[in-house]
Protein backbone atom coordinates (compact mmCIF):
# COMPACT_ATOMS: atom_id res chain seq x y z
CA UNK A 1 0.00 0.00 0.00
CA UNK A 2 1.21 3.48 -0.83
CA UNK A 3 2.27 5.96 1.83
CA UNK A 4 2.39 9.77 1.80
CA UNK A 5 5.61 11.38 0.61
CA UNK A 6 4.27 14.98 0.56
CA UNK A 7 4.79 17.04 3.68
CA UNK A 8 1.12 16.88 4.69
CA UNK A 9 0.86 15.94 8.36
CA UNK A 10 -1.87 13.45 9.24
CA UNK A 11 -2.67 12.35 5.68
CA UNK A 12 -3.53 8.64 5.43
CA UNK A 13 -3.82 6.73 2.18
CA UNK A 14 -5.17 3.63 3.93
CA UNK A 15 -8.32 4.75 5.73
CA UNK A 16 -11.17 7.23 6.04
CA UNK A 17 -12.45 9.70 8.63
CA UNK A 18 -15.90 10.91 9.64
CA UNK A 19 -14.58 14.46 10.01
CA UNK A 20 -12.76 16.51 7.38
CA UNK A 21 -9.06 16.72 8.15
CA UNK A 22 -8.16 18.64 4.98
CA UNK A 23 -9.85 20.87 2.44
CA UNK A 24 -11.73 18.86 -0.18
CA UNK A 25 -9.69 18.39 -3.38
CA UNK A 26 -6.38 18.56 -1.49
CA UNK A 27 -3.73 16.70 -3.51
CA UNK A 28 -0.96 14.66 -1.89
CA UNK A 29 1.82 12.62 -3.43
CA UNK A 30 2.76 9.15 -2.29
CA UNK A 31 5.12 6.28 -2.87
CA UNK A 32 4.98 4.37 -6.17
CA UNK A 33 4.76 7.69 -8.05
CA UNK A 34 1.21 8.13 -6.77
CA UNK A 35 -1.11 11.15 -6.58
CA UNK A 36 -4.20 11.23 -4.38
CA UNK A 37 -7.19 13.59 -4.09
CA UNK A 38 -9.13 14.23 -0.85
CA UNK A 39 -12.87 13.66 -1.27
CA UNK A 40 -16.12 13.04 0.62
CA UNK A 41 -18.09 9.94 -0.36
CA UNK A 42 -21.71 10.57 -1.36
CA UNK A 43 -22.53 6.88 -0.94
CA UNK A 44 -20.75 3.71 0.15
CA UNK A 45 -17.74 3.05 -2.08
CA UNK A 46 -15.97 -0.30 -1.75
CA UNK A 47 -12.28 -0.99 -2.33
CA UNK A 48 -10.94 -0.78 -5.88
CA UNK A 49 -13.93 1.04 -7.38
CA UNK A 50 -13.62 3.66 -10.08
CA UNK A 51 -15.24 6.90 -8.87
CA UNK A 52 -16.14 10.23 -10.43
CA UNK A 53 -15.14 13.32 -8.49
CA UNK A 54 -17.11 16.55 -8.76
CA UNK A 55 -15.57 20.02 -8.69
CA UNK A 56 -16.62 20.39 -5.05
CA UNK A 57 -14.74 17.22 -4.01
CA UNK A 58 -17.66 14.80 -3.79
CA UNK A 59 -17.09 11.27 -5.06
CA UNK A 60 -19.60 8.74 -6.29
CA UNK A 61 -19.11 5.27 -7.76
CA UNK A 62 -18.65 5.56 -11.52
CA UNK A 63 -21.53 4.66 -13.81
CA UNK A 64 -21.77 5.09 -17.56
CA UNK A 65 -24.07 8.08 -16.99
CA UNK A 66 -21.77 10.02 -14.66
CA UNK A 67 -18.61 9.20 -16.64
CA UNK A 68 -20.13 10.38 -19.90
CA UNK A 69 -22.24 13.28 -18.55
CA UNK A 70 -20.44 14.53 -15.46
CA UNK A 71 -22.61 17.63 -15.30
CA UNK A 72 -21.63 21.25 -15.39
CA UNK A 73 -19.09 20.93 -12.57
CA UNK A 74 -15.70 22.22 -13.59
CA UNK A 75 -12.95 20.01 -12.23
CA UNK A 76 -14.64 16.68 -12.92
CA UNK A 77 -12.12 13.88 -12.49
CA UNK A 78 -11.95 10.15 -11.86
CA UNK A 79 -10.02 8.13 -9.32
CA UNK A 80 -9.88 4.69 -7.72
CA UNK A 81 -10.56 3.89 -4.06
CA UNK A 82 -7.92 1.82 -2.28
CA UNK A 83 -10.08 1.22 0.81
CA UNK A 84 -13.79 1.32 1.64
CA UNK A 85 -15.49 4.65 2.29
CA UNK A 86 -18.96 4.88 3.79
CA UNK A 87 -21.40 7.64 2.87
CA UNK A 88 -20.25 10.93 4.41
CA UNK A 89 -16.69 9.76 5.10
CA UNK A 90 -13.59 11.63 3.96
CA UNK A 91 -10.52 10.04 2.39
CA UNK A 92 -8.02 10.06 -0.43
CA UNK A 93 -8.62 8.35 -3.79
CA UNK A 94 -5.81 7.41 -6.17
CA UNK A 95 -5.50 9.29 -9.46
CA UNK A 96 -2.01 8.21 -10.48
CA UNK A 97 0.48 5.57 -9.39
CA UNK A 98 1.72 2.02 -9.60
CA UNK A 99 0.51 -1.15 -7.88
CA UNK A 100 -3.05 0.12 -7.37
CA UNK A 101 -5.98 -2.17 -6.58
CA UNK A 102 -8.80 -2.14 -9.13
CA UNK A 103 -12.11 -4.04 -9.01
CA UNK A 104 -12.77 -6.03 -12.17
CA UNK A 105 -15.08 -8.69 -13.53
CA UNK A 106 -14.42 -11.38 -16.11
CA UNK A 107 -10.85 -12.01 -17.25
CA UNK A 108 -8.81 -8.81 -17.13
CA UNK A 109 -5.22 -9.18 -18.34
CA UNK A 110 -2.43 -6.72 -19.21
CA UNK A 111 -2.68 -5.05 -22.60
CA UNK A 112 -6.45 -5.23 -23.06
CA UNK A 113 -8.79 -2.32 -23.80
CA UNK A 114 -10.79 -1.62 -20.63
CA UNK A 115 -14.45 -0.73 -20.23
CA UNK A 116 -16.73 0.17 -17.35
CA UNK A 117 -18.56 -3.06 -16.48
CA UNK A 118 -22.30 -3.39 -15.90
CA UNK A 119 -21.48 -3.46 -12.17
CA UNK A 120 -20.88 0.16 -11.05
CA UNK A 121 -17.27 1.19 -10.51
CA UNK A 122 -15.90 -2.08 -11.87
CA UNK A 123 -13.81 -2.55 -15.03
CA UNK A 124 -14.00 -5.30 -17.63
CA UNK A 125 -12.47 -6.26 -20.98
CA UNK A 126 -15.86 -7.17 -22.40
CA UNK A 127 -17.23 -4.25 -24.42
CA UNK A 128 -20.16 -3.34 -22.18
CA UNK A 129 -20.22 0.46 -21.98
CA UNK A 130 -17.82 3.40 -21.61
CA UNK A 131 -14.28 2.92 -22.93
CA UNK A 132 -11.63 3.81 -20.33
CA UNK A 133 -8.10 5.19 -20.65
CA UNK A 134 -5.36 5.91 -18.13
CA UNK A 135 -5.49 2.41 -16.60
CA UNK A 136 -2.97 -0.34 -17.40
CA UNK A 137 -3.45 -3.75 -15.77
CA UNK A 138 -0.17 -5.18 -14.44
CA UNK A 139 -1.47 -8.28 -12.61
CA UNK A 140 -4.38 -10.05 -14.24
CA UNK A 141 -7.49 -11.28 -12.49
CA UNK A 142 -10.22 -13.65 -13.58
CA UNK A 143 -13.69 -14.34 -12.27
CA UNK A 144 -16.92 -15.49 -13.85
CA UNK A 145 -19.51 -13.71 -11.72
CA UNK A 146 -18.16 -11.72 -8.77
CA UNK A 147 -15.83 -8.75 -8.92
CA UNK A 148 -12.23 -9.43 -7.95
CA UNK A 149 -9.13 -7.25 -7.63
CA UNK A 150 -6.41 -6.70 -10.22
CA UNK A 151 -3.28 -4.56 -9.88
CA UNK A 152 -2.84 -1.60 -12.19
CA UNK A 153 -0.88 1.50 -13.07
CA UNK A 154 -3.10 4.58 -13.01
CA UNK A 155 -2.45 7.69 -15.06
CA UNK A 156 -5.46 9.92 -14.46
CA UNK A 157 -8.27 7.46 -15.37
CA UNK A 158 -10.93 8.83 -17.71
CA UNK A 159 -13.71 7.93 -20.11
CA UNK A 160 -12.65 8.37 -23.72
CA UNK A 161 -15.71 7.05 -25.50
CA UNK A 162 -19.37 6.77 -24.56
CA UNK A 163 -19.87 3.56 -26.51
CA UNK A 164 -18.25 0.17 -26.15
CA UNK A 165 -15.77 0.62 -28.96
CA UNK A 166 -12.01 0.84 -28.46
CA UNK A 167 -10.89 4.48 -28.49
CA UNK A 168 -13.42 5.84 -30.89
Amino acid sequence: MAFVTSSVLGASLTGSNTTALFALNTIVHGSDDSEWQYIIATGTITTGRLVTIGAEGTAIVATTANLINPGAGVGYAAGVTQFQLLQGEYGFVAKRGQNMILACTGTVAPGNVLYLANEVGVIATAATSATLAGIYITTSASTATLSTMARAILSYPRCVNASATPLG
